[in-house]
């Protein structure tokens, strides 16, 4: 099992900080390889700042799995605080490694109510849950949404 971050959750980007009421969008990016395409792999996109509310996300990838028949499937979440599991699952079954197809997270009372406080921010990721049948290199992709808790609920 691999865990492979992306430059945001190094800490070599920065996440944005909402400064009002204004929603603010971040496109993550994670390369992986195909060797990083087995079940269990771990994706780590990025963190929910601090004081934050989780709005909207979608959720993509480019081809990883290149078999005839390709066999990868994903599971986006809350992960734990070793990053190497999902503690909160936001949306199971996800194709979007097998053809390079986005998909937009589905509204839960779960993701309605996914926020942070003022110290801790939650890591957000993808984790393999169906190994590829033949991996490739590619990019997994977060186009994440949040808003500053401040300014309402």
């Amino acid at each position: 099992m691999a865990t492979v971050k992306s430059p945001w959750a190094l800490g070599s980007k920065p996440m944005p900080i909402p400064n009002g009421s204004e929603v603010v969008n971040v496109l993550l990016e994670c390369p992986v390889t195909a060797a990083q395409t087995a079940a269990n792999d771990i994706y780590f996109m990025g963190e929910l700042p601090e004081d934050c509310a989780f709005v909207d996300a979608v959720l993509a990838a480019t081809d990883l799995d290149t078999a005839g028949s390709p066999a990868i499937v994903l599971s986006f979440g809350v992960l734990n605080d070793g990053a190497t599991d999902i503690a909160t699952a936001l949306q199971a079954s996800l194709n979007v490694g097998q053809a390079g197809v986005p998909a937009r997270i589905t509204p839960t009372l779960t993701t309605l109510g996914l926020k942070t406080d003022g110290k801790t921010r939650k890591k957000l990721g993808y984790k393999v849950t169906t190994a590829a049948g033949t991996g490739a290199a590619g990019t997994a992709y977060l186009s994440l949404s949040y808003r500053a808790l401040n300014h309402g609920a």
